[in-house]
C-alpha cells in the first residue's frame, strides 16, 4: 500500500537547518528549507526512511506547522511501519489544514494497517468528499470493504477507480476481477482479467488468474498456456507453478516458497498418483499442518490412513502412532467441521465406518 505525498507551496516563518552532527541552526531563507525537504523526499524515494526521519523531525523542531513536511514524516513512519506515530503526524496535517484531503487518505492507510477497517473507510471516504477525483484511495477503500464483507461496495468502488483513471489501473481491474470471481461472476471475472493482460501484458498475477477461470471451465491447454506464460513473466511465482501442476512444478514451488499449503495438497495427490504413499502422507500432514483448517488435506489424509489400513500395511513412520481407522475418521471429521459441504469427506467417513 503507497501512502500518499503532496509537496505544499505554503510556507510559514523562518526556520533553521542543520550541521553534519545534526545540531539545528537558523535558517536564512525559506530555499534552504525547501532544499532539505527535498533532501527528505529523496530519502523516501530511494527507501531510506529512517535518513528521511532524521531530516523530517529536523524540520519539524523548526516548524511543526508545515503540513508538507507533517505529511512526509508520516509517510516515512506509515513505510517503518510505526502505525502510532503516521497516525499521529497525519492528525497534525488536518489540525493545521481541515481540507487536507491525502493527510485523510494515508490515515485511513494506517488505521487499516492496525486492522481498524472502519475507521479507516470513514478516511477515505472523507478525503474522497474534500477531492471526488482523489482516484489511488479508491483501492483501499475498495480493500477495506472487502475486509468487512461489503462485496457490492467494494466493487462499485473499484468501478469508480477506473472511472477515474486510477493509477496502476490494471491493479484495481485485477482486484475486481477477483471480487467477481468470489461472487461466482465468471463471465466478468474473465473480462477483467484479459483487460488487466490487455493494459499490462506481463502482469503475471493476471495471467494466472485468468489460467485458473480457464481450467475451472475445462480448457486445460488454454490454462497450460497461461500459466506458462505467467512463470516466464515471474518466475519466482509460486503460486503458477503450484497451479500447473506435476511433481517438478510442485516442488519448485515449495522451493520458492516453502509454507505454501496448497502446493504440499497437491504434491501429495501427484505422489499418490504414483503409488508414493508414504511421501503422499507426509505432503498432506505438512499441509494440514500449515493451514489447520485445510479441508482438503484433512480429508487426504484420512483416505490415505484407510487405504493403508485396508490394504494390510502397517503403519507408516509418520503415522505410526495415529494409522488407525480411528484416525482416519477424526481427520475426516474435521474435514467436514471446516467445510459442512464437502460431499467426498462424508462419503470417505461412511466408508470408514463400515470398516470397523
Amino acid at each position: 500500500m503507497e501512502t500518499t505525498l503532496r509537496k505544499k507551496t505554503s510556507v510559514k516563518g523562518t526556520t533553521g537547518t542543520t550541521n553534519n552532527n545534526h545540531v539545528l541552526e537558523p535558517l536564512q531563507t525559506l530555499h534552504q528549507y525547501a532544499e532539505l525537504l527535498d533532501k527528505a523526499h529523496h530519502h523516501y524515494n530511494q527507501g531510506k526512511y529512517k535518513d528521511g526521519v532524521i531530516v523530517c523531525e529536523q524540520l519539524y523542531e523548526a516548524d511543526a506547522a508545515r503540513t508538507d513536511n507533517l505529511l512526509l514524516l508520516g509517510a516515512l513512519h506509515f513505510q517503518l511501519r510505526n502505525f502510532s506515530e503516521a497516525i499521529f503526524y497525519n492528525q497534525q496535517c488536518i489540525r493545521i489544514d481541515p481540507h487536507f484531503a491525502e493527510a485523510f487518505g494515508n490515515l485511513g492507510n494506517a488505521l487499516k494497517e492496525i486492522g481498524d477497517s472502519q475507521g479507516a473507510i470513514q478516511f477515505y471516504l472523507r478525503a474522497i468528499k474534500l477531492n471526488p477525483r482523489f482516484a489511488d484511495v479508491y483501492n483501499n477503500l475498495a480493500t477495506s470493504y472487502m475486509q468487512l464483507g461489503a462485496t457490492h461496495e467494494a466493487i462499485e468502488t473499484y468501478k469508480m477507480a477506473l472511472v477515474l483513471g486510477a493509477s496502476s489501473i490494471y491493479t484495481f481491474i485485477l482486484n475486481l476481477g477477483n471480487l467477481y470471481k468470489a461472487q461466482g461472476l465468471f463471465e466478468d471475472a474473465t473480462t477483467c482479467f484479459t483487460n488487466a493482460i490487455r493494459v499490462k501484458p506481463t502482469f503475471a498475477i493476471a495471467w494466472s488468474n485468468l489460467a485458473g477461470l480457464l481450467k475451472d471451465e475445462g480448457q486445460l491447454d488454454k490454462a497450460i498456456d497461461h500459466y506458462k506464460e505467467a512463470i516466464r513473466l515471474a518466475p519466482d511465482f509460486a503460486d503458477a507453478y503450484s497451479n500447473l501442476g506435476n511433481i517438478s512444478c510442485y516442488r519448485t514451488a515449495l522451493r520458492l516458497k516453502p509454507d505454501h499449503p496448497h502446493a504440499y495438497n497437491n504434491l501429495g495427490n501427484a505422489l499418490k498418483d504414483k503409488g508414493m504413499i508414504k511421501e503422499a502422507i507426509h505432503c498432506y500432514m505438512t499441509a494440514a499442518r500449515l493451514m489447520p483448517r485445510f479441508a482438503a488435506a484433512h480429508c487426504n489424509l484420512g483416505s490415505e490412513v484407510i487405504n493403508e489400513y485396508e490394504n494390510g500395511m502397517s503403519p507408516t513412520s509418520i503415522l505410526k502412532e495415529q494409522g488407525k481407522v480411528e484416525q482416519a475418521l477424526a481427520h475426516f471429521q474435521e474435514a467436514v467441521t471446516i467445510d459442512p459441504t464437502f460431499a467426498d469427506a462424508y462419503s470417505n467417513m461412511g466408508n470408514a465406518y463400515k470398516g470397523i
